[in-house]
């Protein structure tokens, strides 16, 4: 009997809960503004929309006229402002930024990009900056990279356009440009061609790792704490891949460096051509504090201009393309202008001061980054109480 009235609870418990939910996802169908349950906040109305996370944003600022308060779990420490609203990006961003860090919250969650220049603050932060932005504004910098994008153009990508051209089948151009981005920034950092685009599209297990590790981190910051804290611990889910991730990245930059480090210790520096790592390590010596641990600092250094620049420049084209690929008459004038300042032929190689030239095509890629921004967020955490300047909606 008692068996009997139990399952007439969890019958009736289960109902219930159906209810609720068909009533929720009725109403998000016509509001977009999620509801802030009892216990669970707004991660429900997010949940939901987790498979279109960035369009969701989009749609929820809008309605809320460019700033929203997110409310997460209780005692989860996850509530959020969102904003887009300019003055608020000043304030943030510039005007008051002393007071907006990245923040300890960021940092764990990015955990794996130790204090590199993407996750760290303070002092690490400014001698990341000094060093990394010297060796961009190196004279050599600007030719190596222009010989490294022309020769994975030229051996890589190409070919396999070419390839499928002759076919007749359809590409994924994001897993293409996925692997042209990769091959190119290791081998402008670390002077290592992964060759994982070619024309037999072979597995890379790090480039896996890198999507791997971006799932992970983008579920992060919808779930509580303790609950990928405890994944972690586990070793289960996204988590565990995430540490996978982590373990394979380390031992091929750890690996790269070592190699690296022998060859700078053995070379003659005068007589060498501009390589990135030869760069680095003679900023280093001007700007690294005793006291760091610098093999970890390279390590972080590398992990992180590689991830700044895998997806950001795969999107970019990605969405680039897509753009033109629905607006035909703005590739015409591409084309046109192309003709017109660079004489396209098949046996030359365009600089960067010719491409200068080119003021309709900065202006379609500008208009690309506008609309489908390749990092749309960005966290900051204040140190301090602050009042935004924006005018309350």
């Amino acid at each position: 009997m008692a068996f009997l009235i139990y399952l007439v609870f969890l019958i009736l418990f289960f109902i219930l809960v159906s209810i609720l939910f068909t009533i929720y996802t009725h109403k998000n169908l016509r509001h977009v503004i999620p509801s802030n349950w009892p216990i669970l906040g707004m991660i429900p109305g997010v949940l939901v929309n987790a498979h279109r996370l960035h369009d969701y944003a989009t749609e929820l600022l809008i309605q809320s006229r460019g700033t929203f308060m997110f409310k997460g779990p209780w005692l989860a420490n996850m509530d959020m402002l969102l904003t887009t609203d300019p003055l608020d990006i000043h304030h943030t961003l510039s005007k008051n930024s002393s007071n907006y860090p990245k923040g300890d919250k960021f940092q764990k969650i990015f955990d794996i990009l130790g204090d590199g220049i993407l996750n760290a603050d303070g002092k690490i932060w400014e001698i990341s900056h000094k060093v990394i932005f010297s060796v961009l504004k190196h004279v050599g910098f600007q030719s190596k990279m222009e010989a490294i994008i022309w020769d994975k153009v030229e051996n890589g990508l190409l070919p396999v356009l070419e390839s499928f051209c002759e076919r007749g089948t359809e590409m994924d151009l994001q897993d293409i440009f996925q692997r042209f981005a990769f091959d190119i920034v290791f081998k402008l950092f670390l002077d290592n061609d992964q060759e994982s685009l070619s024309l037999n599209f072979p597995y890379n297990p790090y480039s896996k790792a890198f999507t791997d590790s971006e799932e992970a981190i983008l579920l992060r910051h919808v779930t509580p704490r303790f609950l990928w804290k405890l994944q972690q611990i586990l070793r289960v889910g996204k988590e565990k891949k995430l540490s996978d991730a982590w373990k394979a990245f380390d031992q091929l930059i750890y690996k790269c460096l070592a190699q690296k480090e022998m060859d700078y210790n053995n070379m003659n520096h005068e007589a060498e051509k501009f390589t990135f790592f030869d760069a680095i390590m003679r900023e280093l010596k001007d700007h690294i504090d005793t006291s760091m641990d610098c093999t970890k600092f390279l390590r972080d250094t590398f992990l992180n201009l590689t991830a700044a620049g895998k997806d950001t420049i795969s999107s970019a084209l990605c969405w680039f393309f897509y753009l033109l690929a629905t607006n035909p008459t703005v590739e015409d004038k591409i084309l046109e202008e192309m003709q017109t300042h660079l004489e396209v032929n098949a046996l030359k190689r365009w600089n960067a001061t010719e491409l200068d030239k080119m003021v309709y095509l900065h202006g379609a890629l500008c208009e690309t980054l506008r609309l489908y921004p390749p990092v749309p967020f960005n966290n900051k955490s204040p140190l301090q109480p602050d009042i935004l300047p924006s005018p309350p909606s």
